[in-house]
């Protein structure tokens, strides 16, 4: 059994550990053993250059779990022998995980806007898992949500009941709160200044998109960046998800010995 190295801090990281200590597998706290085997648990939140400097560390035949990797991650892990489980791409973890992105940005709507959810005009760009979940958690809750996105994504929106809004224009006034999922650069300046002041936009998708809080500021918009939301607000839950992909595997392989 490989010993684990788990990177991440948060209460979801946490609880993985403990069970696992119960569990009786061998834990690395927060280091690598560069002299074996491990199995490594990165969080999503952990940039291309700095996985690449963790696995350049790690010894053939390690497991990495980690987010969605790139094709330089891709490639470093041919080279040294390593074993990639993309926890991203898992179809029930994705699932859960963006239930839990949807109910933690729910409360963080709650806390940072003055109104009733049921006034709140919304604006959700992207309609994969994240933003579909967000988009019939916050109808349910009686705002009124428009969907911005690619067209593929559009036509499963306008199939689902949603608004659409598909291209930017002087109507951007009308939006409270723009919730956003897409991590791609896709706000440039004349877009920002179609936002009206004084609305809040909530950065959901990893990274900044392109985005500043000076930026935000200049222009009177009400800015907050929302990452890691499901080990804040479903640390039990998401615990749980990863212990299962990371046993599960074990698991396949005793019983096909």
């Amino acid at each position: 059994m490989n010993p684990i190295c788990i990177f991440g801090r948060d209460r979801r990281y946490e609880l993985l550990e403990e069970r696992l200590i119960r569990e009786g597998y061998p834990i690395l706290k927060g280091r690598l053993e560069e002299s074996e085997p491990c199995t490594v648990i990165l969080p999503f939140s952990f940039t291309e250059e700095k996985t690449l400097s963790l696995m350049n560390k790690m010894q053939p035949q390690s497991t990495v779990l980690l987010g969605n990797p790139t094709k330089a991650m891709d490639s470093l892990a041919k080279e040294k022998s390593l074993f990639l489980v993309p926890v991203l791409k898992d179809p029930s973890y994705r699932l859960r995980n963006a239930l839990a992105t949807a109910e933690g940005t729910l409360a963080q709507v709650i806390e940072k806007t003055d109104g009733l959810l049921s006034d709140l005009c919304i604006l959700i760009c992207g309609y994969g898992h994240c933003g579909s979940a967000l988009a019939r958690l916050f109808w349910l809750c009686g705002s009124e949500v428009w969907i911005h996105s690619r067209e593929g994504s559009m036509k499963r929106a306008s199939e689902d009941g949603f608004n659409l809004y598909p291209e930017w224009n002087a109507k951007a006034a009308m939006f409270d709160a723009v919730l956003n999922t897409v991590p791609d650069p896709i706000f440039p300046d004349p877009i920002l200044r179609l936002l009206r002041s004084g609305s809040s936009f909530f950065q959901i998708a990893s990274g900044l998109s392109g985005l500043s809080t000076e930026k935000m500021q200049d222009l009177g918009i009400d800015f907050h960046v929302l990452h890691g939301l499901p080990g804040q607000y479903a640390p039990a839950s998401e615990a749980e998800a990863l212990y299962r992909i990371l046993t599960e595997p074990c698991r396949d392989s005793e019983e096909s010995e």
